[in-house]
């Protein structure tokens, strides 16, 4: 069976598939090239949105313990290591008002 390129030389000669081959690895540099950009881009976007969710965890726990609400080992743990930003912004917001730590979580 014959391949894509073998094809095309037939059709077209030689040149044309060197001219074809070429058009095809260029893009693929550039769709990788682009890809790794975009990659990266991604990257730092959910870098900073977790470093915000953990900082603001930190803020969750402070505020409950300033409430003088009790956290288990487990609680707290669940607490810090949620990257979720949405996540960590509800419980924020909701632990200046919760009764417990559970109510907090549920």
């Amino acid at each position: 069976m014959e391949d894509e390129g073998d094809q095309i030389e037939q059709s077209f000669g030689v040149a044309h598939r060197r001219s074809y081959e070429q058009g095809r690895a260029e893009g693929r540099a550039e769709g990788r090239a682009e890809g790794k950009a975009e990659g990266r881009a991604e990257g730092k976007a959910e870098g900073r949105a977790e470093g915000k969710a953990e900082g603001l965890a930190e803020e969750v726990v402070r505020v409950l313990r300033h409430r003088g609400l009790a956290i288990t080992t487990e609680q707290l743990r669940q607490i810090l290591v949620c990257t979720d930003l949405a996540i960590v912004n509800g419980w924020f917001a909701r632990s200046f008002s919760v009764a417990s730590v559970d109510e907090l979580l549920a």
